[in-house]
């Protein structure tokens, strides 16, 4: 419904508006940085956190706490999409410092949450959930190796 749209859209234009008007909204200053290697743990809760478009492991320990309250099995489907899609983006070879961020894991993460929600437990949840993780890290490795530069 269109409707529904209306408050997006007045947001959406008094921010643009306000960032035309004060030239110094948008500027984020670049600051390089330099990751050797991935944790592991961090990448795993940074990407449950990026689900709810915040960063941090608290705030993905809170998702996971709070998804662990109302299902263990979506709770652990959530954790199982984020550890794999990371190991594959690793292998796959994604730069360490979007890993560590959680780039690889949230996609991987919601969608084999959405599969054990119309699944019954089973092994054949597992087995689909766990195809759809590959799917979905194949396809988040291949855009972020193919456009990392633009990033």
């Amino acid at each position: 419904m269109p409707v529904l749209l209306i408050p997006y859209n007045v947001v959406m234009i008094v921010f643009l508006v306000t960032a035309f008007l004060w030239d110094r909204a948008l500027v984020v200053p670049a600051v390089e940085e330099t990751v050797e290697s991935t944790n592991l743990f961090s990448a795993m809760f940074n990407g449950l956190s990026k689900i709810f478009l915040v960063e941090g492991v608290f705030s993905g320990l809170l998702v996971f706490c709070g998804t662990l309250l109302c299902s263990r099995i979506l709770a652990g489907s959530l954790v199982m999409g984020s550890v794999v899609a990371t190991i594959l983006g690793w292998i796959f070879g994604m730069p360490a410092i979007a890993l560590n961020a959680g780039t690889a894991g949230y996609n991987a993460a919601l969608t084999t949450t959405a599969v054990a929600y119309y699944f019954e437990p089973s092994w054949t949840l597992v087995v689909v959930g766990f195809f759809v993780v590959v799917l979905c890290g194949l396809f988040e490795a291949a855009f972020a190796v193919f456009f990392w530069d633009f990033m």
